[in-house]
C-alpha cells in the first residue's frame, strides 16, 4: 500500500454549496436512512425525491411503509442523493448526505412540481395513505471526489449566492 499523502485543494463553500443546491434540483432518487423506533437501528430505502421552490427535498411516501412510520415516531434522517452520471468507479461520483429533519406538508405547493419530475407517481398520490415530506436541511456532507469533501451547514448552503 503506498503511504503517499494525496492533497487535493480544499473546497470552496460557495462553489460546494453550489454543487450541492444543483444535486438537489437534479435528484430524481435517494437512499433515505430513518430510525427504526423500538430498537432505533437505522433503516434505509430508496426513495423518490424531487424539490420544491426553495430547493429542499421533497418525498412522496406512504404510511404503510416502513421508513415513514420510522419518521412518524423520529424524524430526523438522512437523505443521501448522487449525481445521475455512470462510471467504472461510481465512489467517484458526486454525492451528497442530506442530514435534517423529514416533515408532513401539504400537497398544493409542491405535487405538480412533483408530478413533472414523477408522472406515474400521480396515480398513487391519490391514496389517502400518501403524503408529501419536505426534508429541511440542517447539513450536508458533500462529496466532490477522492479527498474533495466538506460539510456544509445549512445557513452557508442556502446562503451561496445562486
Amino acid at each position: 500500500m503506498n503511504s503517499d499523502k494525496i492533497d487535493a485543494p480544499p473546497l470552496d463553500l460557495d462553489v460546494a454549496g453550489r454543487s450541492v443546491r444543483e444535486l438537489i434540483g437534479k435528484a430524481r432518487k435517494g437512499a433515505l436512512a430513518s430510525l427504526m423506533p423500538k430498537t432505533g437501528a437505522p433503516y434505509a430505502s430508496l426513495v423518490n425525491v424531487a424539490s420544491d421552490n426553495e430547493g429542499e427535498p421533497v418525498l412522496l411516501l406512504s404510511r404503510l411503509a416502513w421508513h415513514t412510520q420510522n419518521i412518524l415516531a423520529d424524524n430526523r434522517v438522512c437523505l443521501l442523493i448522487t449525481a445521475e452520471e455512470e462510471r467504472e468507479d461510481m465512489l467517484a461520483v458526486r454525492r451528497a448526505s442530506l442530514l435534517g429533519q423529514l416533515r408532513m406538508i401539504e400537497a398544493n405547493p409542491v405535487q405538480e412540481r412533483y408530478f413533472m419530475v414523477h408522472p406515474k407517481s400521480r396515480s398513487y398520490a391519490q391514496f389517502a395513505d400518501f403524503s408529501f415530506f419536505k426534508l429541511n436541511v440542517d447539513s450536508a456532507h458533500y462529496v466532490a471526489g477522492f479527498g474533495q469533501i466538506v460539510t456544509i451547514e445549512r445557513a452557508q448552503l442556502f446562503r451561496a449566492s445562486r
